[in-house]
Formats: structure tokens, sequence, C-alpha cells
């Protein structure tokens, strides 16, 4: 359980470090299309991540059902 935990926290760390690279690059002039592009893509990954999780039984299915719910939130 807790190497669980430790790949879905690095998981999102990386997550938290492609955001930030994002916004590095909208403020040095990049266009939004291209960070909403980029963001869509860190988001999706984390959803397959999830899934992948999931199915090879590493997550419970409330943290699953929450964590997806989050991550499709973010894509709307």
């Amino acid at each position: 359980m807790q190497r669980d935990r430790d790949k879905q926290e690095k998981a999102r760390e990386k997550q938290e470090r492609r955001a930030a690279r994002a916004a590095e690059r909208s403020e040095g002039g990049e266009d939004e299309q291209e960070e909403s592009a980029v963001d869509e893509a860190s988001i999706i990954d984390q959803l397959a991540s999830l899934q992948e999780a999931y199915d090879d039984g590493k997550v419970e299915l409330e943290e699953f059902m929450s964590r997806r719910e989050e991550l499709q939130q973010q894509l709307m």
C-alpha cells in the first residue's frame, strides 16, 4: 500500500512540475491555446495512470472515483 501511495504522490508531483513549466512558458509569451493543450495532455496522462493503477488493484475504488472526478473536472 505504501508503495502505491508513493507512486501516486510521484505522479502528482510530476503533474505539478508539468503545470509549472506550462505556466512559465505562458508567461514567456506562449499562446494560451498551447498551454491548454499541454495541461490537457497532462491530465489525460494522469487519467491513464490512474486507470492503470486501478486495473492493477493498486488503488481502491473510492479513491479511484474521487481522483478521476477531480481530473475530469479539470478538463472542463
